[in-house]
């Protein structure tokens, strides 16, 4: 009888592409999770949650709309900012840094991109060796069973809107109707969150959290 071959395991990553927490996962459980800003500050470019700390201290060099953007024009607040494909080039080898050798990539797409921007996307991670074995709508990505009888929605917030995803039951998930909110999105909900507390705080002792870019900071 041949002896065994003892063949190296193979990992596979999985990669969330939404804006709100890009998302990195292996067999091991999640690998990083972070939101997809950029700072382009006078020491140089900042991402991820670092990034976030320095939105409303910077806010003319920050982004949170590049992976958004990607494959498509550039909104008319990027001002001086490097185009979005830049940022997220710079933001996938942040990434695979992070997440380390590999055999390949199955990527989840977010609810809101169309065409342009998943084509764009592979095409920076084939720029960067980056394999990617697969793709899958997001929404279709959670859909683990079917669910005879119930209706499944998916609800997927982004920092710049909601996707309200209706999946049909049948023997493979698929999706039967959708809706892209552009608003609120996370960064809206945040907003109004911090500016209630910030009514708050101005009623109670007449102090305005979002008076100077420091304080505002440290709010959200």
């Amino acid at each position: 009888m041949p002896a065994a071959i003892d063949r190296p395991a193979t990992r596979r990553i999985g990669f969330e592409a939404g804006d709100a927490a890009l998302t990195l996962v292996d067999q091991g459980g999640v690998i990083v999770a972070e939101p997809g800003y950029a700072v382009q500050g006078t020491a140089g470019l900042t991402l991820g949650a670092d990034a976030l700390a320095a939105t409303r201290q910077q806010p003319l060099a920050a982004s949170a709309r590049h992976w958004r953007e990607l494959g498509g024009p550039p909104s008319p607040a990027a001002g001086r900012l490097p185009p979005a494909a830049t940022l997220v080039a710079a933001h996938l080898d942040r990434l695979a840094a992070l997440a380390g050798a590999c055999d390949g990539y199955v990527l989840a797409v977010p609810g809101y991109w169309g065409p342009a921007q998943a084509a764009a996307l592979l095409a920076l991670c084939a720029e960067r060796g980056l394999a990617i074995d697969g793709a899958v709508d997001a929404a279709i990505a959670v859909a683990r069973a079917d669910h005879p009888g119930h209706t499944v929605l998916y609800l997927e917030a982004a920092l710049q809107g909601l996707v309200l995803t209706r999946l049909a039951s049948g023997e493979a998930a698929a999706i039967a109707a959708r809706e892209v909110l552009p608003q609120p999105g996370i960064e809206g909900l945040q907003r109004v969150a911090a500016e209630f507390i910030a009514r708050r705080f101005v009623e109670a002792s007449r102090y305005d959290p979002l008076h100077g870019p420091a304080s505002e900071q440290r709010l959200f």
